[in-house]
């Protein structure tokens, strides 16, 4: 606490506070709205939050706030590196059939079979470099596939590769399988894998119409629905595992997306965010998020035009970082612990959502102190 305080100086609080005035918290909370989208395909968002990519007509389209959407190839993205300079997916061939491919750097390269016409490319390591999918044999069988530059195609089994941890270690298999590099086959968990943590220890998936969530040390447990409705559908997981997002109904039968945290319950979007939410806005299904927690990707209703893809920033600190209402004691001694920390070790100490707990955050904690109190 004591070298945050030395580092910001009294005369540096001082000068700014005559420069700047009154100092105006920062509201980062945003919900961009991309583009049309279809139902068929998943939107995924990269590590970062930096980027999306979803399908736009019949083609794959990525997203960044500098450029807009561009279509990036004719075919179906599928997933993002966490820095969105890798995405996989399956294109078409014109004689007929598909192909696993990889888009980096502007370029498109097409994944071999095991002697078939068709491959799928499902899932990425966070820093672009395995693949996992499905690739068909010469009698038309699919095998589940890894694939790294260095190795190219390998076969691991009959079946569908869906999922793989962004530390690259842990595949998810359709029907449940977990293989573990250097271990193999591990065990089943028991129901469809939508995504995982970083490191693979906790999976996310559904069976039915209901949604799970796995850890290594608990098991599978479900993901109750408290919207009223029957159906649960978790499709993303940050890279901690405490942050789940997915689709469910409310007693209305109506999909919305939610955020759900264990022992928390889960959370309707469309209320937490509401005053985001525009005429004919609403929050249908949450596809993705970030590995921080903070960007959420998804599709809803915009202005009454069905299957948009949105991207909602939730970071809301702001000075009153407890949100009790008032900027007090409690929020600038949270602030001065985490002084220096970065990333999750940062958590709601980073005021202004830039990564660090640094002297902007320090700083806003100061000049909104005693608001609301």
């Amino acid at each position: 606490m004591a070298y945050a305080l030395k580092r910001l100086g009294v005369k540096s609080v001082v000068a700014l506070s005559i420069g700047l005035g009154a100092w105006t918290s920062i509201e980062a909370q945003r919900l961009t709205w991309i583009g049309s989208t279809s139902l068929d395909v998943r939107p995924q968002i990269s590590g970062d939050g930096s980027t999306i990519v979803f399908i736009c007509g019949s083609s794959a389209c990525l997203w960044r706030e500098e450029t807009g959407v561009r279509v990036i190839f004719g075919g179906i993205p599928t997933a993002v590196s966490r820095d969105g300079s890798t995405v996989v997916g399956r294109t078409f061939l014109a004689g007929g059939g598909s192909r696993a491919c990889i888009w980096r750097n502007g370029q498109l390269e097409l994944l071999p079979t095991f002697g078939g016409n068709a491959g799928e490319a499902y899932d990425v390591s966070a820093d672009g470099s395995i693949v996992v999918g499905r690739a068909s044999d010469s009698q038309g069988n699919w095998l589940a596939f890894r694939w790294t530059a260095i190795d190219g195609l390998l076969s691991l089994s009959h079946g569908w590769a869906r999922v793989i941890s962004g530390d690259g270690r842990v595949i998810f298999f359709r029907d449940g399988q977990r293989w573990i590099q250097g271990q193999g086959f591990r065990g089943d968990i028991g129901f469809v894998p939508t995504d995982a943590s970083f490191d693979g220890s906790v999976v996310v998936g559904f069976s039915g119409a209901s949604g799970y969530y796995w850890t290594e040390s608990n098991g599978r447990i479900q993901i109750p629905n408290t919207l009223g409705g029957a159906n649960a559908y978790p499709y993303g997981v940050s890279g901690d595992g405490r942050v789940v997002v997915g689709t469910a109904m409310n007693s209305e039968a109506r999909d919305r997306a939610f955020r759900w945290r264990p022992g928390e319950g889960m959370e309707n979007l469309n209320f937490v965010y509401g005053r985001l939410l525009g005429q004919g806005d609403e929050l249908l299904w949450a596809t993705g998020i970030s590995e921080s927690g903070r960007y959420i990707v998804g599709i809803g209703r915009h202005r009454g035009n069905s299957h948009w893809v949105f991207l909602l920033d939730t970071c809301a600190h702001g000075a009153d970082v407890f949100e009790d209402g008032c900027v007090d004691d409690a929020d600038l001694l949270l602030v001065l612990m985490r002084f220096g920390q970065s990333g999750s070790r940062a958590g709601r100490a980073d005021v202004n959502c830039d990564g660090f707990v640094d002297d902007a955050d320090l700083l806003e904690v100061l000049f909104n102190f005693g608001q609301g109190c």
